[in-house]
């Protein structure tokens, strides 16, 4: 939402949020992901946490605006320009 909204209404952010929610699942955070993510080393918690509930799921790539912070991810990072472009590929 934060993205969205900068650049979206409130409303129409919430309707792309809607749409993501179609297309994708959602990775669920426990205690074995947590405890998965404090092992990956990763500097930031909350990257580790993404990386970890990606490798739970059996995801194929992490989508982020930053792919530096996931260099160390046992998964490849993409952009979502990239991931679009996939997307729009198939």
């Amino acid at each position: 939402m934060y993205v969205a909204g900068r650049t979206l209404s409130d409303r129409e952010s919430a309707r792309q949020i809607g749409k993501l929610l179609d297309l994708f699942e959602i990775a669920p955070i426990d205690k074995v992901v947590l405890r998965s993510a404090l092992s990956l080393g990763f500097k930031d918690f909350e990257d580790a946490v993404l990386c970890a509930a990606a490798i739970a799921v059996g995801a194929e790539v992490i989508v982020t605006r930053d792919h530096t912070r996931f260099e160390r991810a046992p998964l490849p990072a993409v952009s979502p320009a990239d991931l679009l472009a996939v997307l729009r590929a198939s």
